[in-house]
């Protein structure tokens, strides 16, 4: 057995090294032969590593399917964007409108009703894309399923 700070022969199943004092682990997996290299042999239907440990009972990465979050949390981004994409037009507007109220042309209400109408169209749009957005993801989840 081999230490596995210090990579020196110690004596088997030892708790700690003679060597360096680093605390051993009491796995074999870890205190196997590195010399040798690992090789997977694919022909054989247990997966047995030639030195390492049977691998048949372990599930591979590549057959899950992936791990997604929930799909309410994409559209609701994607209506916040849209949203704000739909109210760059008008953010114009509010510039004007801070312009003429420095001027004195306007008054200030007239600056806070055109901020409020940009706050209640950017919320209206919002909330329109993210249940069409929804709408369309999980009609696309459900025929994706349909045709697997």
């Amino acid at each position: 057995m081999k230490c596995k700070s210090c990579m020196k022969t110690i004596p088997q199943n030892s708790s700690y090294c003679i060597h360096c004092g680093s605390k051993q682990s009491n796995y074999s997996e870890f205190n196997k032969d590195l010399s040798k290299p690992s090789i997977i042999n694919m022909d054989s239907p247990s997966k047995k590593l030639s030195n390492g440990p049977d691998i048949s009972s372990q599930r591979s990465i590549v057959d899950e399917e992936p791990k997604s979050g929930p799909k309410w949390l994409l559209s609701l981004f994607l209506g916040l964007v849209l949203g704000f994409i739909s109210i760059t037009p008008k953010l114009g507007n509010l510039v004007e409108a801070s312009e003429r109220v420095q001027s004195g042309e306007w008054q200030v209400l007239a600056l806070r009703a055109t901020s409020q109408d940009i706050t209640a169209h950017f919320i209206t749009n919002s909330i329109i894309w993210f249940i069409v957005i929804l709408i369309v993801t999980s009609a696309y989840n459900k025929k994706k399923k349909k045709t697997s």
